[in-house]
């Protein structure tokens, strides 16, 4: 008996210490609490003169005391307005947007804040400047699709991401006019890649392009021909000539920001690139009751410093690493008729070494035939929302800086970056705050009451989702 009791106090500690490793394998089955608590929300409404509708990033320059929102309208997908959304962002009044917080409860937002205290400024290219491309009005007619947002440390300037999703209107593509045709039919095109825009921050006007590396972006007659043929043919194509490389269309490079205090980048794809799917699944392939492990996205760490090519300005990569995105719980994975859809949003450099990431993971159902279809209808979509803290101190055999194509031996021996799950919406104690809801940005906010804050931003789908909502996080101590 007496060894029995003397034994307890290490049972207790093995016990913990079992728990502990089972948390850090499976984050959503931690035990620990949320690190924010949620203060509330602001609320952005949206008319045809004002159209705050898509937004895909924001970020909060304490210096000037201004929200900056990215909308991700490319030029030539109409709005809910009927209107063909322009490339464009908005600056609020900081100050003003802490007012209409103190005005909400947690309840209860306050009514949207005063159109008078937000700026909308559109994306545009000076006609004169060749260099940019052949086409003078490219940057207002879908050759680019912004994304990400990052503030410059020396300059009020803003950097944007494009990722590759944008297509070129086949109604603009040299005919005259009289040749239009409706703009649904788009096609790719030369200058539709993957690039960081500097934008002046008063008037919008494009400042400077730098590019990714060349296997970030699709080849051209890949691209255009993945329209024409269908799945199976690109399928072949793709075995005959390795061209499946580069973005995924519309899955691209979603989230940027600058390592504080430099001119360094980190960049990362909202999903995997396309050569890093198959080896992936490969080296990790599905059990017979383990659902399979989601191939992971890419972190690119850049330069804006030193540069490849001057004539194009492709910055210096100083690392690569891979990104794994989360599993989700079993009642979903084991699913047949679920959908599962997840991939990075957004995210936000604390150091060179520590990111926070927001992972969002979208699951649709749908009934498994015909008969099941007329006996009750699908369940209702679930949208989740994670926050990890991501530590980028990798051991350089662990960078993938460099390769394009990686095999199924070196995905088995590449490792993907550690994070610690802070706050998921799967358990937060105000789910009906985030009920279905596209979290698209996430970025540091004022402080209130001398506790730190985040700000998260939605994605409202261009007005036919939810209204556009400024979400405030206060950081538990």
């Amino acid at each position: 008996m007496r060894k029995i009791i003397w034994l307890l106090p290490l049972l207790l500690l093995l016990q913990t210490h079992i728990v502990s490793a089972a948390s850090q394998n499976n984050p959503l089955q931690n035990p620990l609490q949320n690190k924010y608590t949620y203060r509330g929300t602001v609320l952005l409404g949206h008319s045809k003169d004002q159209p705050v509708l898509g937004i895909s990033s924001i970020r909060y320059d304490q210096k000037s005391d201004q929200f900056i929102i990215v909308s991700d309208d490319t030029g030539v997908v109409p709005n809910l307005y009927e209107e063909p959304g322009k490339p464009r962002f908005y600056t609020l009044s900081g100050q003003a947007v802490l007012n209409a917080l103190k005005a909400s409860t947690q309840e209860q937002a306050a009514p949207a804040l005063d159109s008078s205290f937000i700026d909308e400024i559109h994306l545009t290219v000076d006609p004169d400047e060749s260099q940019w491309s052949s086409r003078k009005n490219w940057i207002q007619d879908g050759h680019i699709d912004t994304e990400g947002l990052a503030l410059f440390k020396d300059s009020t300037d803003l950097l944007i991401a494009s990722e590759q999703g944008a297509t070129y209107p086949v109604k603009t593509f040299r005919m005259k006019q009289f040749w239009d045709v409706h703009n649904s039919l788009r096609v790719p095109d030369v200058d539709v890649a993957a690039s960081l825009l500097r934008v002046d921050r008063d008037f919008g006007t494009l400042v400077q392009r730098y590019y990714f590396p060349s296997h970030y972006n699709a080849p051209l007659l890949r691209s255009t021909l993945s329209y024409i043929f269908p799945q199976f043919a690109m399928k072949a194509y793709d075995w005959v000539t390795s061209e499946n490389i580069g973005l995924q269309r519309n899955r691209g490079i979603e989230s940027i920001d600058f390592i504080p205090g430099t001119n360094e980048v980190i960049a990362i794809t909202e999903m995997p690139l396309r050569q890093d799917i198959a080896p992936w699944k490969a080296a990790f392939p599905a059990g017979k009751n383990t659902p399979p492990t989601p191939p992971p996205c890419r972190i690119i760490h850049l330069s804006l410093d030193e540069f490849r090519d001057d004539s194009q300005f492709y910055p210096i990569v100083k690392k690569e690493l891979l990104y794994g995105v989360e599993r989700m719980p079993a009642k979903y994975t084991q699913n047949t008729t679920a959908t599962i859809k997840t991939g990075v949003s957004d995210l936000l450099a604390l150091s060179a070494s520590e990111l926070l990431v927001i992972e969002r993971t979208r699951i649709t159902f749908s009934p498994q035939d015909q008969a099941a279809r007329k006996r009750f209808e699908p369940e209702k979509p679930v949208s989740v929302m994670e926050i990890f803290k991501v530590d980028l101190d990798l051991e350089k055999q662990y960078h993938v800086t460099g390769q394009a194509r990686l095999t199924p031996e070196m995905m088995g021996t590449k490792r993907v970056v550690n994070k610690t799950l802070l706050f998921s919406t799967l358990r937060a104690t105000e789910k009906g705050v985030f009920d279905n809801m596209n979290i698209e940005g996430i970025t540091k906010g004022p402080e209130i009451d001398g506790k730190k804050t985040i700000v998260l931003v939605n994605d409202n789908d261009a007005g036919k989702g939810d209204i556009t909502k400024l979400i405030f996080l206060t950081v538990n101590q």
